[in-house]
């Protein structure tokens, strides 16, 4: 008898809704028009935890050193959003021609890496 009350109250517990935090984009790519290789340029991802339990942004990188980004903060509660400003600088390295910069986010949701793209064509 104690044995099938353990197992039942296991089960019970089993029942209830995992805490889990879900990391959403609003539009993970972004395409700018032609500009010249002076010139910079930035964009804004919002973030938005629609999970039920905390987000945290443990690393944001870019693939490369001309392109940089930050989040105005890197724990979300559920329900909350915060903004993710990068800025791509054609001349770091001189890149001209078509171009495609990613940033790559670690967190601790199902989805732990999210990658988030620049493209669009650099001109001298």
């Amino acid at each position: 008898m104690r044995k099938i009350l353990v197992i039942l109250i296991m089960s019970l517990v089993g029942c209830r809704n995992v805490q889990r935090p879900v990391l959403e984009v609003d539009n993970p790519n972004y395409k700018f028009d032609t500009c010249l290789s002076h010139e910079k340029i930035s964009h804004v991802f919002s973030l938005k935890n629609i999970g039920n339990a905390d987000l945290v942004i443990s690393k944001i990188h870019s693939t490369c050193n001309c392109t940089v980004a930050f989040a105005d903060s890197i724990i979300l509660r559920p329900s909350e959003k915060t903004d993710l400003k990068v800025e791509y600088n054609p001349a770091f390295f001189g890149d001209t021609g078509t171009v495609l910069q990613k940033i790559v986010l670690r967190n601790n949701s199902d989805s732990s890496i999210i990658f988030l793209t620049l493209s669009g064509y650099v001109r001298k």
